[in-house]
C-alpha cells in the first residue's frame, strides 16, 4: 500500500521503517516487536524527519491487544526528551472488553485521536461481514465509541462502502455516538 485514503485527497505513504522487518525473534520463533525497539525506531525515525503530523498506532492486527505494551509504548515516547513527539492516533476495530475502563486510559496515556471501525449500523450484518469472536462485536465497537467520546477523545468512524451497507444509516448511528466527523469512508475492494 503506497497511499492512504483519507476523506480530503490521498497521500503518498512515507517509506516504512526498514528495521521493522529484522526485529529480533522471541522464543516462541515469532517476530514481535519489543516496546523498546519500536519506541527508538519511532524516535529516530522523528529525529530524521520533523514533519511528521502523527504518529498512527495500528498493523497487520489489532494493536490493543497488546493493550498494556502499546500504553506503554505511549508513555516512553512522551517521556522521551529526544523529540518533540507528533500527535498519536490509534486505528481499532473496536473489539474491546470494558471500553469504559479502556477509553479513558486511551485517553490518559497520551493518545490524541482514536479510529474506529464501525462497519455498518445492523449488529447482525456486523457478526456477517466482520465473524468476530464475540456475539455481540457490534455492541462492543459502539460502547468503544461512546466511552471515547465521553472521555473526551477526539474520535471518528470508518466504514468500507460496500453496495450492502446502507451508509445513512451508518452515519446516523455515529452521529448518535457523539462523533463530531462525518464516517470516513474507504473503498471496498471485492
Amino acid at each position: 500500500c503506497m497511499y492512504l485514503d483519507t476523506q480530503e485527497t490521498k497521500q503518498k505513504l512515507p517509506p516504512a521503517l526498514e528495521t521493522i522487518a529484522i526485529l529480533p525473534e522471541c522464543s516462541s520463533g515469532e517476530r514481535l516487536p519489543r516496546v523498546q525497539d519500536l519506541c527508538s525506531q519511532v524516535i529516530e525515525a522523528v529525529k530524521r524527519r520533523s514533519d511528521f503530523e502523527s504518529i498512527v498506532l495500528s498493523g497487520e492486527g489489532e494493536p490493543t491487544l497488546r493493550f498494556q505494551d502499546m500504553i506503554k509504548l505511549v508513555h516512553d515516547l512522551r517521556a522521551s526528551s529526544e523529540i518533540v513527539l507528533p500527535p498519536i492516533r490509534l486505528t481499532t476495530n473496536g473489539l474491546i472488553d470494558s471500553p469504559e475502563d479502556i477509553a479513558p486510559q486511551i485517553m490518559n496515556c497520551g493518545i490524541a485521536s482514536l479510529s474506529v471501525a464501525l462497519m455498518t449500523a445492523d449488529p447482525e450484518q456486523y457478526q456477517e461481514l466482520m465473524a468476530p469472536t464475540a456475539t455481540n462485536g457490534h455492541d462492543k465497537v459502539c460502547s468503544l465509541i461512546k466511552h471515547a467520546v465521553s472521555s473526551g477523545l477526539e474520535v471518528e468512524t470508518t466504514a468500507v462502502d460496500r453496495p450492502e451497507i446502507d451508509k445513512h444509516k451508518v452515519e446516523m448511528l455515529s452521529q448518535s455516538l457523539k462523533v463530531p466527523g462525518p464516517v470516513r469512508w474507504r473503498p471496498f475492494f471485492p
